[in-house]
């Protein structure tokens, strides 16, 4: 996958020193929230750059992300912090001891940017930490719907220690922002509201569904026609019951 695909920036983008990003690195336009009302929500570090990304429980030993998140990433540098509100303190901290990555994802583009972590120790399954019900593969996002987007990305350029779990809800788009025709993919957004730097992998939730997950946004964030492009569980909906269901995919890391 390119680092950034005008107008969209993807998630496998070098963010660098966040004092040198354009506009704000977070969820913008929406509230701080407790961990108790979005279980589902993990933080996934990757270092060594320290870049953050999201993720959502869907298992009690597994998450689902955006597989741009963890391109060339050593496994043992992945670590998911479950049950907080704040990205860097509280809660559990797990390792990934594998990483399974769509088998059709490719560098070159978009389409079935989906991952899944195995992780350990499990996630001990309480008010802070549940699995999230995916769309079915018939399940469609309708342009209009409003949906909930989360993530921990910062919001005010604060230190990493303030990154707090905030949600925004955003109305479901046309398939205007996607990039190149680009299948199974899902838009959503508004001005001044939704994901931006440090979301990618960010849930997207309709009904309190996982409907998506975000891969790339627009820029600068919150401007005019802000979007956010989210890989469509329904459509990666057969490989995640194959993964469940027959073994795992075959592209592994």
């Amino acid at each position: 996958m390119s680092l950034q695909k005008s107008p969209f920036v993807s998630a496998t983008a070098t963010l660098g020193d966040p004092k040198s990003l354009p506009g704000i690195i977070g969820i913008i336009g929406g509230q701080d929230v407790q961990i108790q009302e979005y279980p589902y929500q993990v933080a996934v570090n990757v270092s060594p750059t320290s870049d953050l990304c999201n993720g959502a429980i869907i298992a009690s030993d597994q998450i689902i992300t955006s597989a741009s998140c963890l391109l060339s990433v050593p496994i043992d540098q992945i670590q998911i912090r479950a049950g907080s509100s704040t990205a860097d303190e509280g809660g559990s901290v797990h390792r990934a001891v594998n990483v399974f990555i769509h088998d059709k994802f490719t560098i070159d583009s978009d389409e079935n940017d989906v991952a899944i972590i195995e992780v350990a120790p499990p996630f001990e399954i309480d008010r802070t930490r549940q699995p999230i019900e995916l769309f079915g593969k018939d399940d469609k996002a309708d342009q209009g719907v409003y949906a909930n987007a989360s993530g921990y990305g910062d919001f005010e350029r604060r230190t990493p220690t303030d990154y707090k779990l905030r949600v925004v809800s955003i109305p479901i788009l046309d398939q205007s922002c996607v990039f190149a025709n680009t299948p199974g993919l899902i838009c959503a957004g508004a001005i001044g509201k939704g994901p931006c730097w440090n979301d990618f992998g960010s849930p997207l939730t309709i009904g309190g569904r996982l409907a998506g997950l975000l891969i790339s946004i627009s820029k600068p964030c919150g401007g005019p026609n802000f979007s956010g492009q989210y890989t469509e569980i329904a459509h990666v909906r057969e490989w995640i019951d194959e993964y469940r269901n027959r073994g795992h995919p075959t592209f592994s890391i």
